[in-house]
Parts: C-alpha cells; sequence; structure tokens
C-alpha cells in the first residue's frame, strides 16, 4: 500500500494501538514514532533534548510541547521518515498539533474507540515480558509457552495501568478535555 504523508493513530491506553500500529507499519512500510519510546531512548543516549526531558520526568512532570516538537523534528529528519511516519500518542496538545501541520503533510488521522468497560478490562490483563518488551493478556494474547516455563513466567511484570483513573474518563466524556487539534488537519 503506498501512501505519501504521515499517518497519526489516536486512541486511549488499552484500545489495541499498538495492535493496529503493527498492522499499519507492515501495510505501508512507514516507520511507528512513539513520543515515549522516544524520550526513552533521548534519555538514555544522553542527548541535549534527552537531558532536557530527564529533568521533567525525573520530577514528575509532563515533557513541554517544545521538547517533544524537537524530538518529532529530528526524527523527520531521518532518511527512513522521507515518505512519512505512523505517529502514536502524538500529537496530544493543540501546540503539538499546529506544530506537526507545520513539519509534515498527514494524510490521514485513525482514532480507535473502545467503551470503558472494554478499556479496563484490557488493560487489568496485561503483561510485559522485560527482556523483549513483547506484551501479552492474561485472556486475550498469553505469553507462549517456553520450555523454561518458571523463568519466563517469572520475569513476566504487570504493565503500568495508566489511563484507567479519572483523566482518562475524562477525556473519554469530554473530548475537549483531551487538548487534541485534530480539527487542524
Amino acid at each position: 500500500m503506498t501512501m505519501t504523508g504521515s499517518i497519526v493513530l489516536f486512541g486511549p491506553p488499552g484500545a489495541g494501538k499498538g495492535t493496529q500500529a503493527a498492522r499499519i507499519v507492515e501495510l505501508t512500510g512507514k516507520p511507528q514514532v512513539s513520543t515515549g519510546d522516544m524520550l526513552r531512548a533521548a534519555v538514555s543516549a544522553g542527548t541535549e533534548l534527552g537531558i532536557e526531558a530527564k529533568g521533567y520526568m525525573d520530577s514528575g512532570q509532563l515533557v513541554p510541547d517544545q521538547v517533544i516538537i524537537g524530538l518529532i523534528e529530528e526524527r523527520l529528519g531521518e532518511s527512513d521518515a522521507t515518505n512519512g511516519v505512523l505517529f502514536d500518542g502524538f500529537p496530544r496538545t493543540v501546540p503539538q498539533a499546529e506544530a506537526l501541520a507545520s513539519i509534515t503533510q498527514v494524510s490521514a488521522v485513525i482514532s480507535i474507540e473502545v467503551p470503558d468497560e472494554n478499556i479496563v478490562e484490557r488493560i487489568v490483563g496485561r503483561m510485559m515480558d522485560p527482556d523483549t518488551g513483547d506484551i501479552y493478556h492474561i485472556s486475550f494474547k498469553p505469553a507462549p509457552q517456553r520450555s523454561n516455563t518458571d523463568s519466563f513466567k517469572g520475569r513476566m511484570t504487570p504493565k503500568r495501568r495508566l489511563g484507567i483513573g479519572s483523566r482518562h474518563i475524562t477525556s473519554r466524556q469530554n473530548p475537549s478535555a483531551r487538548g487534541m487539534g485534530v480539527g487542524v488537519y
């Protein structure tokens, strides 16, 4: 499937963005761009933006828009991004959406909508293999059987259960509370 421009994927935690992103990447060949992954990589690499972001993250603050936008601009300058990327978790604010509209062409915006009760069920059963980063679910996607099952199960950890609280419910009930500038596109 050939599509010029970038794709933006929206949805609450547990909506299935990761699953759908993998399918979109496979269909389009576009690299997936996750601001969370980019922040962790920049902090780990000790880049200028990573060091700045780390200060905010360590103090429990949100990383400011200008830092996130700087990371996105750097990423869009890489050779594999010339025909666009798949944004997962970006933009999250109106200033980010406005910046995105000025730095790349957005061809599609996909919003995954899932009822709250399904979101809670999906998030509560999530597990992650810290060695591989693979995500499993107790009911929907059980971890594969391994020869050393006890060791494998022993290292599985619950995935962070962010997004089930009041922030998640508020954003679901009041779209303007999301701070998304989808109308920008």
